[in-house]
């Protein structure tokens, strides 16, 4: 039980960034583990028995401002990432992490870390359709296209730092 503690401690603390050790969401993966056990208990369970019985949600207008704020944040970030280093320092051969506080290296964390709120709201989507009874558009590649893109980007947040080769 001590290795497996040993173990725990040095893969989500010890070899984590430190400079994301006390930011929202990745002080440990629970928070994370937390929110995709509640989008697939929401999705699977709550909503479809919800929905049974009761005709779809009419949600143009609501859809329509979610795009648009989507669009906008999606180009923020990425114009954020852009300008922390991919069109300034970076280059795609081989390099390390960039564990320092360089204001570009931290600054391009702190995108990466905008990102994972943006996946996170993104986990809106399936609840649209599922509101709307498009069932078929919540297929298995959309539902796991969304957690395992949500877990990617915290992965690189936590351990890489924005510096993926």
């Amino acid at each position: 039980m001590d290795t497996l503690a040993a173990t725990y401690d040095t893969l989500l603390y010890k070899r984590a960034d430190p400079r994301v050790k006390h930011w929202f969401l990745m002080t440990s993966p629970w928070p994370l583990i937390s929110i995709i056990a509640g989008y697939l208990t929401l999705i699977k369970i709550i909503l479809p028995k919800y929905m049974r019985n009761r005709p779809p949600y009419e949600l143009k207008i609501v859809i329509k401002w979610y795009n648009i704020v989507q669009i906008v944040a999606n180009a923020i970030v990425a114009w954020g990432i852009l300008t922390s280093g991919w069109t300034t320092t970076y280059h795609f051969g081989c390099m390390l992490p960039d564990y320092s506080m360089n204001p570009e290296a931290v600054r391009m964390l702190r995108f990466m870390w905008w990102t994972i709120i943006l996946k996170s709201m993104e986990l809106i989507e399936t609840t649209f359709f599922l509101l709307r009874k498009k069932e078929r558009q919540a297929s298995f590649l959309h539902i796991y296209h969304h957690v395992s893109s949500l877990i990617i980007i915290w992965l690189g947040t936590k351990y890489v730092g924005g510096e993926f080769e």
